[in-house]
């Protein structure tokens, strides 16, 4: 594997406060970020700051443009898939305790098929899933839209 990621591979984007994430591919986080920028998106995100992962939990560092858009990312640590996998347990832990407050989004019977501990590729899918199932040309899932109504 490559110390630099490819633009479909895999990213997990998690908030510093752990209450907001994204698992898509570098393209489709790129395009996200730019939909926002550009206030095409319907929320704003309210500045949140952010922590990269690849899909093994290893750190990375955004490569940015002289007008600070994101061109790709570096790997930066070594895989810590515990600590990662413990941070998105951490939104999801977050989401159940404010899903009653957004029940448009139908997030109490989806939360139950989260999948076990322990197999982080499969909660990196169900994650993926839930973020992307509306494909409107913007991340526009369930998850991705709950997220925003919580935090911004």
């Amino acid at each position: 594997m490559s110390d630099r990621l490819g633009s479909a591979d895999l990213i997990v984007a998690l908030s510093a406060t752990d209450d907001w994430m994204q698992v898509s591919s570098v393209d489709e986080l790129r395009d996200h970020g730019r939909v926002h920028r550009e206030g095409r998106g319907s929320h704003v995100g309210h500045g949140l700051e952010l922590d990269f992962y690849d899909e093994s939990g290893r750190l990375l560092r955004p490569l940015l443009a002289m007008d600070l858009e994101v061109q790709g990312f570096v790997v930066c640590t070594p895989a810590q898939p515990e600590a990662m996998e413990s941070r998105i347990r951490t939104v999801l832990g977050r989401v159940r305790e404010r899903a009653a407050d957004h029940p448009q989004y139908g997030a109490a019977g989806r939360l139950e098929h989260v999948p076990a501990p322990g197999d982080l590729s499969a909660l990196l899918e169900w994650v993926r899933t839930a973020t992307t199932e509306d494909a409107r040309g913007h991340q526009s899932g369930w998850l991705h839209n709950l997220l925003h109504a919580i935090v911004g």
